[in-house]
């Protein structure tokens, strides 16, 4: 069965993301294929926790890299056909559907429009009634399916997860809320808190913008969502991998994503050391923060391939005051990463060494998904922040060019 797993990577996760990265960066996909292959988060969870997600995540990057040539109907069958193996592929569903709605919308006129909406729809639709099919003959097994695919039951998360959920729940304990109540309520946060991110890829549909906007709402996903598990991660951490050529213009982009990766897989900690994987975390770890440092994605400046090809709007030289505020920047940035990872390191250390008092059996991994939930919410804000800088950027664009 662990041989079927490789077996998928070699079929299905491999060959998709080398064709994400030979059209996203055909200069480097060598080496963007080993960034992606090495990431621990992955390797851990589908050959250690025994999962297949390399499937499904193997589908969705086939679907990323078809929107970038630009084949959307065969896109959207990959997508559909990646929803149907997990539906965990809803924390992506969002931007493929503003961003195909924005193509759309974006035609000549509206016979185009509504010609290239038909297409789109009808191999949505025939995707679709291919795989229920057999469940479609049998109205009571599509609402078993249905049942399954989306657990209510079973509460708004599971063990420890990094989210906002957990996190609030050490205030104020959630259980109090009526269950249906609390369905309605991270439904409508998880809709809200992804809407600005689609609704700037909906008006201004550029390729850029739909990668961030896949790390964006993934991420509101996993932290307002219900029913969220500490390996959905994986789903954030995918667009993360993809974006690092995606975000323009930021100095501390391509580091910010290297954090974001190492954070995403410490915060899956609690249950890596449940399975007996704390050994083999630490050296896969390890070896993909050595692999980023060789590739410069822990750089600032001119090795961060976001700013490689930056040019000044302004022709003054910089100042000496610019040169300080620059150094104090990087400087704090870099504090900041080693005292998250000392903290990381100091709470993997307790949780493996020193017993929690009987009164919080889960101390360590409350602890763990607490701080873990403080950075993804970061990390949120600041890719959001990156998003819009983007779409400010088209905006301006077009505004001088008309």
């Amino acid at each position: 069965m662990r041989n079927s797993v490789l077996i998928a990577d070699f079929l299905i996760l491999s060959p998709a993301i080398l064709a994400f990265t030979r059209v996203m960066k055909p200069e480097g996909s060598v080496w963007s294929l080993a960034t992606f292959m090495l990431y621990p988060g992955l390797i851990l969870i589908d050959n250690g926790h025994f999962q297949y997600n390399d499937i499904s995540l193997g589908l969705f990057t086939l679907a990323v890299a078809l929107i970038l040539q630009s084949r959307e109907l065969c896109a959207s069958v990959a997508f559909v056909l990646a929803l149907n193996y997990k539906q965990m592929e809803l924390y992506h569903a969002l931007p493929f559907f503003f961003y195909l709605l924005g193509l759309c919308f974006g035609q000549k006129n509206w016979f185009s429009t509504f010609l290239k909406l038909c297409k789109i729809g009808l191999a949505v639709i025939v995707t679709f009634g291919f795989i229920w099919w057999p469940f479609l003959q049998y109205p009571e097994q599509v609402v078993q399916v249905i049942h399954r695919i989306f657990p209510v039951n079973r509460g708004l998360f599971e063990d420890k997860v990094a989210n906002f959920w957990c996190s609030l729940n050490v205030i104020y304990k959630l259980k109090a809320i009526n269950q249906d109540t609390l369905v309605l309520i991270s439904a409508l946060v998880t809709l809200l808190t992804a809407l600005p991110s689609n609704l700037a890829l909906f008006w201004r549909p550029s390729k850029d913008q739909f990668i961030l906007a896949l790390f964006n709402t993934s991420m509101s996903f996993f932290l307002f969502s219900y029913h969220v598990h500490e390996k959905s991660i994986l789903l954030v951490a995918f667009p993360a991998l993809m974006a690092y050529k995606a975000i323009q213009g930021h100095r501390y982009s391509n580091f910010t994503l290297t954090w974001f990766l190492i954070v995403s897989t410490f915060s899956m900690w609690p249950l890596l050391l449940k399975d007996g994987l704390a050994l083999a975390t630490l050296a896969l770890q390890g070896i993909f923060v050595a692999f980023a440092h060789y590739l410069g994605l822990l750089d600032f400046g001119a090795k961060n391939e976001g700013t490689t090809n930056l040019k000044r709007t302004s022709p003054k030289p910089l100042t000496n005051k610019d040169l300080i505020k620059g150094h104090v920047q990087d400087w704090t940035l870099w504090t900041l990463f080693n005292l998250s990872v000392i903290g990381y390191g100091t709470m993997m250390l307790a949780s493996v060494y020193l017993l929690p008092p009987a009164k919080y059996p889960d101390l360590w991994p409350l602890v763990i998904s607490v701080y873990s939930a403080g950075h993804f919410v970061v990390f949120w804000m600041y890719f959001l922040y990156c998003q819009f800088k983007a779409f400010q950027s088209i905006v301006t664009h077009e505004k001088k060019t008309n």
